[in-house]
């Protein structure tokens, strides 16, 4: 259950040199409460399943972790999955590509999980995904350039979509 928890991704692997990834879940703290730590409740040390890649988008989904490659330039975007239930050391699943070409630096699922977003240092791609982040591979994508330098982050509110520069 992603509710009332964060994950943190340590997945930036930009020399290609890492041997793992690793993800961590922390309980969300309260903003009213001041001091203390954040205590990791659980981690998982992902393991490629074959040659190894950068990744800077994460979401989470009815059980499963999703990383979005961040890939070389004017090549599609992997999507790779695992199970929250497994680990603490897991083999990523690929899934296969999304049809986005860029190096996407962040990414952020619909409540619903009908919708992806995905930022990029040339804007936003929007793809449809009814049923979940697997949903979206092969799927037409829809995009939306930015001039706000790097875009690093989104999520999606009641309102649309937030997204955030460097």
């Amino acid at each position: 259950d992603a509710s009332n928890r964060l994950y943190i991704a340590d997945t930036g692997n930009n020399a290609l040199i890492r041997p793992t990834l690793s993800v961590h879940r922390v309980a969300e703290p309260d903003p009213a409460q001041a001091g203390g730590g954040l205590a990791v409740e659980r981690s998982w040390v992902l393991r490629f399943p074959g040659k190894g890649f950068d990744a800077e988008a994460l979401v989470i989904w009815q059980g499963h972790g999703y990383l979005i490659e961040k890939p070389a330039s004017r090549k599609k975007a992997g999507l790779y999955r695992w199970s929250l239930d497994d680990g603490p050391t897991v083999t990523l699943e690929r899934l296969g590509n999304l049809e986005v070409k860029s190096r996407v630096t962040g990414a952020g699922l619909s409540p619903d999980g009908n919708r992806l977003a995905l930022v990029s240092v040339d804007g936003v791609w929007l793809v449809e995904c009814v049923g979940g982040p697997a949903r979206a591979l092969k799927q037409k994508s829809f995009h939306v350039p930015f001039k706000l330098g790097q875009i690093e982050g989104c999520a999606f509110d009641h309102d649309g979509l937030l997204v955030s520069s460097e």
